[in-house]
């Protein structure tokens, strides 16, 4: 592997079968190979690992493959944090993909910015399992760079950075001890991501989509599951870090945590009556 590659792409995965070609086809097409992809396998026991290794056989960038008991993906992602050799690491689910210019513009960004921003976010489009996007980010949010606190912008849902949104500088997530929230096994992303922000002196943004998010059937039914109820742990994660009595805690108490809450109460009313609908037709 290179010793000091600019970006760490980091691949969680688990059961991720046939859809981790998505994310290894994208990485494959890349205009620009100075990155270090770290594949983490949290313990799978389906085919993803040999799809994988047959797919890594011919391919142009580095890469390092480490395999590990199933512990879910916040310890899976911290792991390859601590593996990475990148000034940045970056984030990308199995069966998700980037656009073939991700690398290459967030090394112009890089290179254009006269201080090392912390982290470096862009847009990102919903998209079947046919790759057709059905949401596009402008269609919600907006691109947003120069702003008092981007924080804010984000709680007020202006901006929204997804996993596979955003860039971080290692050093940035070492020094403040920022990883994924182990335990938390819902909504782990919103902690990192809103704790990074809170913490970021310098942000930059490239105003283009260049993340795919695919939606499938695995998507759906990871939506409606009890475990929804870690949301509340997440939300007093994110409490604590704020100031009493600042503006982003306001902000925090009276607009972001009600809307994740209330998004709680109903997928976990959802899952109840899909649960009755189904013993009721067992009894008829």
């Amino acid at each position: 592997m290179k010793n000091n590659p600019i970006i760490s792409v980091i691949v969680a995965f688990y059961n991720s079968g046939e859809r981790i070609k998505n994310s290894l086809e994208s990485l494959k097409n890349q205009n620009n190979k100075n990155f270090e992809a770290i594949f983490i396998n949290d313990g799978s026991t389906d085919q993803s690992l040999n799809i994988l290794k047959t797919y890594l056989i011919e391919c142009d960038f580095d890469y390092k493959v480490i395999n590990k008991k199933n512990e879910g993906v916040s310890i899976a992602r911290n792991a390859g944090i601590k593996e990475s050799k990148g000034k940045y690491v970056y984030f990308l689910d199995a069966d998700d993909f980037i656009d073939k210019s991700l690398i290459d513009k967030i090394i112009n960004k890089l290179n254009n910015s006269k201080l090392a921003p912390d982290l470096i976010y862009w847009g990102w489009d919903k998209i079947n399992e046919d790759k057709v996007i059905f949401e596009k980010y402008e269609n919600n949010y907006k691109y947003i760079e120069n702003t008092d606190s981007l924080l804010i912008d984000y709680m007020l849902h202006r901006i929204w950075i997804w996993t596979g949104s955003a860039a971080y500088r290692k050093n940035f997530l070492i020094e403040n001890n920022i990883f994924f929230p182990e335990g938390v096994v819902i909504t782990e992303d919103i902690v990192f991501i809103f704790t990074s922000l809170l913490k970021a002196k310098t942000v930059k943004c490239i105003p283009k989509s260049l993340s795919f998010y695919c939606i499938h059937d695995d998507s759906t039914s990871h939506k409606y599951t009890f475990k929804r109820i870690h949301i509340i742990k997440a939300m007093y994660l994110l409490e604590e870090s704020l100031k009493d009595g600042s503006k982003e805690k306001k902000i925090f108490l009276n607009k972001f945590k009600p809307t994740f809450y209330w998004n709680m109460i109903n997928g976990l009313l959802f899952l109840i009556g899909m649960i009755m609908n189904q013993r009721k037709r067992q009894l008829d």
